[in-house]
């Protein structure tokens, strides 16, 4: 609530009048299938809206809140300390502008995207473990975030790595 709204004038004035409203649910499932393996999974829906707001946006949803979002993660620990583990990121396409008018370029939304990661570890000691992450494993081309116009946008991330020491203690 009291989101600031322009009077849309050459020179605006702003009032604290906008009010925005995301009703959804978001369910989750954590556990393990047998002692070695375990398995995450996640989704959640969302309806937003701009309940209040400058006359162009009135009833318009809110930018980058794409309707549905799901992951999913497990991983398997094999003998020796090693363990391997890999998911999925789903996010659905999310519009760029709140505004009820028609958008005036082609890019309309952020289209939807699925992103796969994966990691493999080893236990050094019982201590220590050195872990490999790679995020983005498919290397999938999407984008991340949009400007209002329409003109710019930033990327994902293309595929990447980590490799980090833990410490146990």
């Amino acid at each position: 609530s009291n989101e600031l709204v322009s009077d849309g004038a050459p020179v605006p004035t702003y009032a604290q009048v906008g009010k925005r409203r995301v009703q959804g649910v978001e369910l989750g499932l954590v556990g393990k299938v047998s002692k070695a393996v375990s398995v995450s999974v996640g989704w959640s829906g969302m309806d937003s809206k701009i309940v209040r707001g400058a006359p162009a946006q009135q009833g318009g949803v809110i930018v980058f809140s794409p309707k549905n979002t799901f992951t999913s993660w497990a991983t398997i620990q094999l003998p020796l300390g090693v363990t391997l583990g890999g998911g999925m990121r789903y996010a659905d396409s999310s519009a760029r502008s709140s505004n009820t008018a028609a958008p005036t370029s082609n890019l309309l939304d952020a289209p939807a995207y699925w992103v796969g990661d994966a990691m493999a570890s080893y236990d050094v000691s019982k201590n220590w473990q050195v872990q490999l992450n790679v995020y983005n494993l498919f290397d999938r081309k999407y984008i991340q975030s949009l400007n209002n116009g329409g003109s710019r946008y930033a990327p994902g991330a293309q595929r990447n790595a980590l490799v980090s020491l833990n410490a146990k203690f």
